[in-house]
């Protein structure tokens, strides 16, 4: 036969190979339906990446879009590495390596995800956390008693919670952006101010927090902060500028340094940096630490850079305390959770959607009660990290949540706590069963009270959302 191979007429090359022709299609004969043969590909070799400077985005890492898959799978290769070239935000190219296996190509994704989505990864956080929590301690007196009279005291007070990759994950396979919400077997569920208001202790009545956007913040980066943005058309300024500006240069550990001893040593460094008295320089000072927490905590981005579109509304320090700041994390989280599946995780301040399922989806078994009575209530809870596979961890959570029963699912799970010691939540208390408008700059969402009917205590039932 033509193009015939000889592997099989002898072992080690003892049988006489025959040479493979091509024969040309002739004029007027009609298109081959031969399947075309492509050349065998050669794994390559990992690339060692370039080591970038602190700035450099570190989100959910984006696996190469699933052609890769199926040119793979057309070739007949078994596994193989294919590299994908994306621009970094330095302007520099670098490679970035995804694994695809074309034998299990339909098996890495979650009957949840869309089609087009590609394998999870592991999200990595960079919220911050530690790093806000020493700059905290180091302010001065009278710049914590200023941030206790805005209503950030009890949010930065809060302890760090690991992330629970697995469960946020699933939930977001699970969202529906159509209504803004979570769709499961029993019916919808959501996010509600009063879940916001009782987990992160920050404030969710007051005035809408939004305003102009601008294309380029470079000048009240300039003349409120004393910094630059990344660019000249850019809402970014860079994490370790910010930091520095705070006292905190170098965040990382000794060697042999404990935890405890890394807390209080830089605690003393920002400590060193701070004014000691009012004046402008400490409002500087103020400015530069609500912008690393609003930027970085409540509003965050996936980079490494911080978000600067709330400085506008930190020009005057007084007016600070009247935005509902609970409000707007509540609509960056909403619209976070929009996103693709393929982007493992969310951005934005997971503890929030990770607690709300500890509260509400006890059946899941994810969350460990550690402090009994505390508020707000995101520090009675802690995530001990499953070794298990992050596909195998998703892939169980979505089987329990198929299968949960009705009346395990806690719809009012609040019921008898002492709101005397909350008064975040008294104040929020209006703003709690009603259908309304969250705001966060040029995002605005509907809050759909209507969709969990049970929480307010009526009969809840799956309503039919049209597709666009």
């Amino acid at each position: 036969m033509e193009g015939e191979h000889g592997e099989g007429q002898g072992g080690d090359g003892g049988g006489r190979r025959r040479k493979k022709t091509i024969r040309r299609r002739q004029p007027g004969e009609g298109p081959s339906t031969t399947a075309p043969e492509f050349p065998p590909v050669t794994p390559e070799e990992e690339i060692a990446s370039a080591a970038g400077d602190d700035d450099e985005p570190v989100g959910p890492k984006k696996v190469g879009p699933r052609i890769l898959n199926h040119e793979c799978m057309e070739r007949g290769v078994r596994s193989t590495r294919c590299r994908v070239f994306r621009p970094r935000r330095s302007g520099r190219e670098r490679a970035k390596l995804v694994s695809v296996d074309p034998g299990n190509a339909t098996g890495v994704l979650s009957p949840y995800q869309k089609e087009g989505d590609g394998p999870p990864s592991e999200l990595r956080s960079r919220l911050g956390w530690s790093v806000v929590r020493v700059i905290y301690d180091g302010l001065p007196d009278f710049q914590r008693r200023r941030l206790e009279g805005m209503g950030f005291g009890p949010f930065l007070r809060l302890e760090e919670l690991a992330p629970d990759v697995a469960l946020i994950q699933a939930l977001k396979e699970r969202w529906d952006p159509e209504c803004h919400a979570f769709l499961f077997p029993w019916g919808h569920m959501i996010l509600t101010l009063e879940d916001v208001v009782r987990i992160t202790g920050l404030r969710v009545d007051g005035q809408a927090v939004t305003g102009v956007t601008y294309t380029s913040y470079q000048e009240p980066v300039e003349r409120l902060l004393g910094l630059e943005v990344r660019g000249e058309r850019s809402s970014l300024v860079r994490r370790t500028a910010l930091q520095a500006s705070l006292g905190v240069a170098n965040a990382r550990h000794r060697t042999g340094e404990g935890h405890a001893e890394y807390m209080a040593r830089l605690t003393e460094e920002a400590r060193a940096a701070m004014a000691e008295e009012e004046g402008d320089v400490a409002d500087r000072d103020l400015r530069r630490f609500l912008t690393l927490v609003i930027g970085k905590l409540i509003l965050g981005t996936r980079g490494d850079p911080v978000g600067c579109r709330c400085l506008p509304l930190l020009e005057d320090l007084s007016s600070v305390g009247s935005y509902a700041w609970g409000a707007a994390l509540l609509a960056h989280l909403f619209d976070s959770l929009g996103t693709s599946s393929r982007e493992t995780g969310v951005a934005r301040f997971f503890p929030l959607l990770q607690v709300w399922a500890y509260y509400h989806l006890p059946s899941l078994g994810r969350g460990v009660a550690r402090r009994r009575g505390a508020v707000p209530l995101l520090q009675r809870w802690w995530f001990f990290r499953d070794e298990r596979s992050l596909r195998r961890q998703v892939t169980l959570i979505h089987d329990i949540l198929d299968t949960i029963p009705f009346g395990h699912v806690r719809w009012t799970p609040y019921v008898g706590e002492n709101d005397a010691a909350q008064p975040w939540v008294e104040r929020g208390r209006p703003y709690f069963g009603r259908d309304i408008w969250l705001h966060c700059f040029n995002t605005v969402i509907l809050l759909h009270h209507r969709l969990v009917a049970r929480t307010l205590g009526l009969h809840q039932a799956v309503v039919e959302f049209p597709t666009r």
